[in-house]
């Protein structure tokens, strides 16, 4: 049962072992050459779209998406003129809430005296023409199509 050779204590010697293999080294592939600018990409995707969201998620931006499903709406006629009234007077009351009960319209720099008094005329008459095509017994005297325009003009002016 027992084998009477004498036993071989070298380490150098590989006799009766030789199906077994020593691991292979690792390859060289610089992983962390390609992991850096690969991290930066993606932190720069991230913020990219970070910004995109916020903006996407603005307050003026979703009042121009709003504005412009209410120009689909009347140009598809799912909605008359009198329901393109108020739906741009709530999309301009929640996007711009400073000039929603006021006579001067909003802008998004400061300009000279006769071009302000010429922007106050105009939003003054939109704010007019708006009111009457919600209010009005037959609102048939006001363009829809110049309200969808004149909000865009405004809310193109917002922040």
């Amino acid at each position: 049962m027992m084998n009477n050779e004498p036993m071989n204590d070298s380490t150098t010697s590989l006799h009766g072992i030789l199906e077994i293999e020593p691991p292979q080294a690792p390859m060289e592939t610089g992983s962390a050459i390609t992991f850096w600018p690969l991290l930066g990409v993606l932190c720069i995707a991230l913020i990219a779209g970070y910004i995109g969201w916020r903006r996407y998620r603005s307050p003026g931006q979703r009042a121009r998406r709003l504005q412009r499903e209410v120009a689909r709406d009347f140009r598809e006629q799912h909605i008359d003129a009198r329901e393109v009234a108020f739906r741009l007077a709530a999309t301009l009351h929640h996007a711009l809430p400073e000039a929603s009960h006021s006579h001067t319209p909003v802008s998004g720099s400061h300009t000279s005296g006769t071009h302000d008094s010429v922007r106050t005329r105009r939003w003054e008459e939109f704010q007019q023409a708006l009111t009457l095509a919600r209010y009005a017994r037959e609102p048939s005297g006001i363009d829809p199509q110049y309200l969808l325009q004149e909000a865009q003009y405004w809310l193109r002016r917002a922040r």
